[in-house]
């Protein structure tokens, strides 16, 4: 009876000695895809002080839920293909792993209220999130763990690049101004700026010139600053406009 309780209690702390930690940055971003690419948003750490089993092909679930309505927003498809694999390695182990190990974007289902929104947009909604791991097996059985298996943050959609120079409604005072803009905030991972001058016609407002003309110029660049090249078609070929419209959208690559 000694040898069998023995042999019990062995068994369990074996498989008791993994533990996790969620370590989330604050804010997080609502898009998607940055939480695919950007390997600094969620970082889960599995270690162990004594022998335990290895677990090849192992997989790490993950759940994010809106902490004010407990909806579960996304959560991995743990059968997926796409769905990452991990091997945990037997005896004492320190394991670290970032958002591309964790996440593939193919495998991960979102909840039907917000799909609709995130497949148009690529954002998740703002709010108060908890963010929950669990180890499985190779056959998707649980794995035991301790330790802090969730963690919560912010999660923030960020705002648009704020237009800066030239002033709106001044007149330009050169035929190469300088066009500066404010990056969008919070920092979502690398970001594309594509700044669009159309000509505004008579009867036209801002919004129509800019989705309607063709534009005098278009670029897509990597920074917040654009000094109007001397290359480019010059606002005096436009006898007709009234004025010029710019705008600058922020894109994720």
């Amino acid at each position: 009876m000694i040898w069998v309780i023995a042999v019990i209690a062995l068994s369990g702390s074996l498989s008791a000695q993994l533990n996790v930690a969620v370590v989330l940055r604050e804010p997080l971003p609502a898009a998607l895809s940055a939480w695919q690419e950007d390997p600094t948003i969620v970082r889960i750490v599995i270690t162990s002080t004594s022998p335990t089993p290895a677990y090849p092909n192992a997989v790490l679930g993950f759940e994010l839920r809106d902490i004010l309505t407990r909806r579960i927003v996304a959560r991995s498809r743990n059968d997926h293909p796409k769905q990452p694999r991990i091997n945990i390695s037997p005896g004492p182990t320190s394991l670290s792993l970032t958002g591309p190990e964790i996440i593939a974007q193919e495998a991960v289902e979102i909840d039907p209220s917000v799909e609709a929104r995130a497949a148009a947009t690529g954002f998740l909604p703002e709010g108060m999130y908890e963010f929950c791991v669990r180890l499985l097996d190779e056959q998707l059985q649980p794995i035991a763990a301790t330790g802090r298996l969730c963690a919560t943050a912010t999660l923030l959609a960020p705002n648009p690049p704020l237009l800066l120079t030239p002033p709106d409604t001044t007149r330009l005072s050169t035929p190469l101004p300088l066009f500066t803009w404010t990056p969008i905030q919070p920092v979502i991972g690398p970001v594309l700026y594509r700044i669009r001058i159309s000509p505004i016609y008579t009867g036209q407002d801002r919004r129509s010139a800019i989705e309607r003309n063709n534009p005098v110029y278009e670029q897509t660049l990597t920074t917040t600053i654009f000094p109007y090249p001397s290359t480019a078609p010059g606002f005096s070929l436009y006898p007709d406009a009234q004025a010029f419209a710019w705008q600058v959208q922020a894109l994720t690559p």
